[in-house]
Formats: structure tokens, C-alpha cells, sequence
């Protein structure tokens, strides 16, 4: 909803409620004086009653106008939403869907409902998904999994999912999906692992005895660096400090 519309709205609430207020200080009718006791009694009775009837019809009017308000601003909320929402039911039929959830996916609403969400994840993963989707129906807590999903032209995405269980308006039970595109992070997680074992292997295969420091401590050394102290492992090396490397008697000889 735009800010022209929420200002309509807002303003055809104010009418409604300034009419409403003026409507309760409407004077009865006269009756005429000549009518008997009761019967002026009774018509001013009805007077009454007619006016709380239209004072009630307002005011549903004034609710209704604001559940549709409230409504209208949820659904701005839910399409625009920056990760996509997806509503299946136990056997896995998508129900409902936000415009980013079909945006990830690489299609309209229209061709998604009632399909299985499945059909969307990557073979190797469905039955993760397939697991996922079982244990978010029976829990009552909110389930996450990390998958691998496909969209309708068959480029992959990694998505963080989190599930919580629901029921539908009819009463049956269903999950709410939050589907999360964690691609570019676990592109960015990938080219650092592969980076570290890049460095890894070019550290172990030194010809150049080489030592990882730390707070004065040693925390890795290559093999090279054991043949040159003649140590057998790591272990033996491995969180001792620097100054093993330069023992007292060499420090007093450098001090002359």
C-alpha cells in the first residue's frame, strides 16, 4: 500500500468516526402532544434504539475499514519481504508464497502453488529436506537446515531454511517457510577454505623451514623445519616459546 492509499484510508476513517460522533447528540423527534403518555414514551424509545442501531452499524463500518487497513499493510509486508515465505502443507504442496519466494525460484506465484516444494531442492539434498520438513511438523520449536535448491531454469542457490509449524485456516496442520539465499556466502566460505589449502600445502611443502607464531608460542611447523631442529613430530615443538630458539647463554654472550 502507497502513501496515498493509507492516507484515503485514514481519512474515510476520520469521516466515519466524526459522523458517528455528531450522530450521538441528535435530539429525538417531537412527538405530538396530544398523544397519549406511553405512546410518546414508546416513540422515543424507538428513537432511541434507532439511533444505537445506526451507532453499531458505524461502528462496524469503522472496524471493518480497519481490519482491511491492518490487512492490506500485512500484505505489503509479506510480499515485499526481503527473504521469501512459503506455506506447505504436510505432503509438501507449496499453499502460499511471497513475490520473493517466486523471485528466488525463477517463476510466478501462479505456476508454484500446489506444486511440491521438493521438486525445487537439488537430488542430494531432498532427503535432508525430506527430514527437515518431518521433524518441523512434529516439533514445536523452530527447525533451520542448510540445502542446495534449483531454480525453474535449473541454476543453483544454497538457502538457509527455517521452519516452524503452523495450522491453516482449515484447521490442518501446515509449515511456514522462511527461505533464506546464502549463495554468496557460501561462495565467499568456499574461496577461503580453498584458499587455506592452498596455503596449507604450499607451508608443508616448503623447502625453507618455516614456524606459525602466536602470542610468542609456536602453533605449527612445516616438516622442514623438524629436520632442521632433528625433532620426530610436531608435538615436541608445538606450544613451546620463542625463546627456546635463543637460550640463556647465547643471550648473556650477545649482552658482552
Amino acid at each position: 500500500m502507497d502513501y496515498d492509499q493509507q492516507l484515503s484510508a485514514h481519512e474515510a476513517l476520520q469521516q466515519l468516526r466524526d459522523h458517528a460522533e455528531k450522530r450521538r447528540h441528535l435530539v429525538t423527534q417531537n412527538v405530538d402532544a396530544s398523544a397519549p403518555q406511553d405512546t410518546q414514551r414508546l416513540v422515543q424509545e424507538l428513537q432511541v434504539y434507532q439511533i444505537e442501531l445506526e451507532m453499531q452499524y458505524e461502528q462496524l463500518l469503522l472496524s471493518q475499514a480497519e481490519a482491511e487497513t491492518a490487512h492490506a499493510q500485512y500484505v505489503d509486508l509479506y510480499d515485499f519481504a526481503p527473504i521469501g515465505y512459503f506455506t506447505v502443507d504436510e505432503a509438501g504442496l507449496i499453499k502460499l508464497l511471497n513475490l520473493r519466494a517466486a523471485q528466488m525460484l525463477g517463476t510466478v506465484r501462479q505456476r508454484l502453488t500446489n506444486r511440491r516444494l521438493a521438486l525445487f531442492v537439488t537430488l542430494d539434498c531432498r532427503p535432508r529436506f525430506s527430514d527437515f520438513l518431518t521433524q518441523t511438523l512434529l516439533s514445536d520449536t523452530r527447525q533451520t537446515c542448510e540445502l542446495e535448491m534449483m531454480r525453474e531454469d535449473g541454476t543453483r542457490m544454497f538457502v538457509r531454511l527455517e521452519g516452524l509449524a503452523m495450522l491453516s485456516e482449515e484447521g490442518a496442520k501446515c509449515c511456514r517457510l522462511a527461505v533464506i539465499d546464502i549463495t554468496d556466502s557460501k561462495a565467499a566460505t568456499r574461496a577461503l577454505e580453498a584458499s587455506e589449502a592452498r596455503f596449507r600445502l604450499l607451508f608443508e611443502q616448503s623447502r625453507d623451514a618455516t614456524l606459525l607464531i602466536q602470542d610468542s608460542h609456536v602453533i605449527d611447523c612445516n616438516s622442514t623445519a623438524l629436520q632442521l631442529f632433528n625433532l620426530r613430530s610436531k608435538s615436541e615443538l608445538l606450544g613451546k616459546h620463542v625463546s627456546i630458539f635463543a637460550p640463556l647463554r647465547s643471550l648473556l654472550e650477545c649482552r658482552r
